[in-house]
């Protein structure tokens, strides 16, 4: 292996170590990107989407609860508390008053993608 050959491979392994890197502080340290759930819906006062479930054909859907309301939060992972969402302690997702990279989307027909909406 000539001179410029091993510089050229220590110039790729040193791009790929930085980029790995950059990566794990973006992802793992700093927590940056998103974060999209669904979250309850009251379809009297805001314009929810629609999920509705037959108990005969789906594992996990009650009788009583075959329809549920929800609107869809993005969020920046940073912002999230840590806790167990089978849990009763952790709380629903909302979006702060200081808080810009949140938003909540309603089911309205340029955002709907084929999903059923709730009336109003």
């Amino acid at each position: 292996m000539d001179k410029k050959s091993k510089i050229l491979l220590w110039i790729l392994i040193l791009a790929a170590i930085v980029s790995v890197g950059i990566t794990f502080y973006k992802t793992i340290i700093k927590k940056d990107y998103l974060i999209s759930e669904q979250i309850s819906c009251n379809p009297q006062i805001e314009s929810c989407f629609v999920s509705r479930c037959d108990p005969t054909i789906d594992e996990g859907c009650e009788l009583d609860e075959s329809t549920t309301y929800y609107k869809i939060i993005e969020k920046k992972a940073a912002n999230i508390l840590l806790c167990d969402p089978n849990s009763e302690s952790c709380s629903e997702l909302t979006c702060g008053l200081d808080e810009g990279d949140c938003t909540i989307t309603l089911c309205k027909p340029e955002n709907k993608d084929g999903l059923e909406c709730s009336g109003n």
